[in-house]
């Protein structure tokens, strides 16, 4: 009897807002804490956690699991300075997804983008074992990011199999959402330590060295914020406020762009179930958010000069660019070699064992793919859109509303590409879609819809 509770209280734990909510919190704890052994005794609570799903029905609490050990890292994140906790937490977390699989006996549903972009994957290996052999030399910086675009597929595959036809999108909107409160948390402590500045240039949290990566989570979460509001979920809009403000600190090209665009539709999206009282909710929240935005651009300087950058940043030939020199160093490598590019290899930086990449999707797959790249890119995008598309919910134009940030994004900056952006990437769809699977099990419930009559049936109804 013990061991029975015991099973039902974890898997009540696990499956509740509190579980999510604890994982956050062990993140910036880890984040927090300095030195190579003081994140240990977080980290510690962290891969225990990560077996609790194993009580559960299905596997929606990986989502956490998955995604906020990625915010925990405080030092430069490359291939060659990841701490030791962050590989011990992601292998027992891949350890408890294929434990959950075996246990449960569940048959491999790999998802719909699976393929495209597994080929197109197999290209960019192929563009790096012909300029491989054309070097003569194996470059690590660039295999590695390869592998780990694999891995990624891998986890979405697993993950894709351990969801069940339940209300995924709603938890999945809750995970992320709770990421980017971290994150903005994290924003906020940087600040308390280094001055109250807007686009600081010298932003560091450790796994965001740049405030690109960051940037990208927070705009990709609005959305998703969006969904849980339109369900009359009140108080996530003040979570939604530190968050914009996190965007506004950060004030990226990218992400000045995602608000200055996204802003009128996902308020729109968001309270158009809210009613009579929606049409007066969006004038006011449209014309209190264009209010800020206008006396910032009045009274900071910084902020006006960086909106105008931001604008500025849509004209991709502008050969004044800070991004033109990554530009013609990718198109330079399609150009010298059409068919498959010039591999990662070109864009890798092998002192310090980071890639970079060309700040534009399109550009980086010509790069590291050529026409072949390009095409499979095409392939998958159409996959996408397609059976986005088909796909009749209610959440259906909020989760085109981020697809829609997730390319403007990689107009001016990486978002396919970047490693923790593509499993995020690679998850909401899996969430979204799966309320589409086919029930594991048929229930034929005619007789209990009938029974539910008022009138009596007769007796050839039966």
């Amino acid at each position: 009897m013990l061991l029975t509770a015991l099973n039902r209280r974890i898997k009540e734990f696990t499956g509740s807002e509190i579980f999510q909510i604890v994982i956050a919190v062990l993140s910036i704890l880890i984040w927090m804490m300095p030195g190579d052994n003081l994140p240990w005794i977080f980290a510690s609570f962290y891969i225990l956690f990560s077996f609790f799903p194993l009580f559960a029905s299905d596997g929606r609490a990986y989502m956490p699991l998955i995604f906020f050990v990625t915010i925990t890292v405080s030092s430069k994140v490359s291939f060659v300075t990841l701490p030791i906790y962050l590989y011990v937490i992601g292998g027992t977390t891949v350890l408890s997804i294929v434990l959950f699989l075996i246990l449960k006996k569940l048959p491999m549903k790999k998802g719909e983008l699976s393929v495209p972009i597994g080929l197109l994957f197999v290209v960019f290996v192929i563009s790096y074992l012909v300029n491989a052999v054309r070097d003569g030399r194996v470059e690590r910086t660039g295999l590695l990011f390869l592998l780990s675009l694999f891995f990624v597929l891998l986890i979405y595959i697993l993950f894709n199999t351990c969801l069940k036809r339940e209300d995924t999108i709603l938890y999945f909107a809750r995970t992320v959402a709770l990421l980017a409160v971290a994150v903005a948390i994290e924003i906020v402590l940087y600040q308390i330590r280094h001055g109250l500045l807007i686009g600081d240039p010298n932003f560091n949290l450790g796994w965001a060295y740049t405030s690109q990566t960051a940037s990208t989570i927070l705009c990709l979460s609005l959305p998703f914020f969006g969904m849980i509001i339109a369900r009359r979920k009140f108080a996530w809009i003040f979570w939604l406020i530190l968050v914009i403000y996190a965007i506004i600190v950060l004030s990226t090209d990218s992400g000045l762009l995602v608000l200055m665009a996204a802003t009128i539709p996902l308020i729109l999206l968001s309270f158009r179930s809210y009613g009579k009282a929606y049409p007066y909710i969006s004038v006011c929240m449209i014309c209190a958010i264009g209010l800020v935005f206008v006396v910032l651009m009045i009274l900071n300087d910084e902020f006006s000069r960086r909106v105008i950058m931001a604008l500025s940043s849509l004209n991709l030939g502008d050969p004044n660019s800070p991004r033109a020199e990554l530009f013609e160093r990718g198109i330079n490598a399609f150009l010298e070699s059409p068919a498959f590019g010039m591999s990662i290899s070109v864009l890798s930086d092998i002192e310090h064992g980071t890639v970079m990449l060309c700040s534009n999707t399109v550009i980086s797959t010509l790069a590291m793919g050529g026409a072949f790249g390009l095409f499979f890119f095409v392939i998958y995008e159409v996959v996408l859109y397609v059976t986005i598309f088909q796909k009749k919910a209610k959440e259906k134009w909020l989760f085109f509303l981020f697809l829609l940030i997730f390319e403007t994004i990689g107009l001016v900056d990486n978002t396919l590409y970047n490693i923790f952006i593509l499993l995020y990437a690679l998850l909401a769809y899996s969430c979204y879609q799966i309320s589409d699977r086919r029930d594991d099990v048929v229930v034929h419930d005619s007789y209990y819809r009938d029974y539910g009559q008022t009138m009596p049936l007769r007796y050839e109804n039966y």
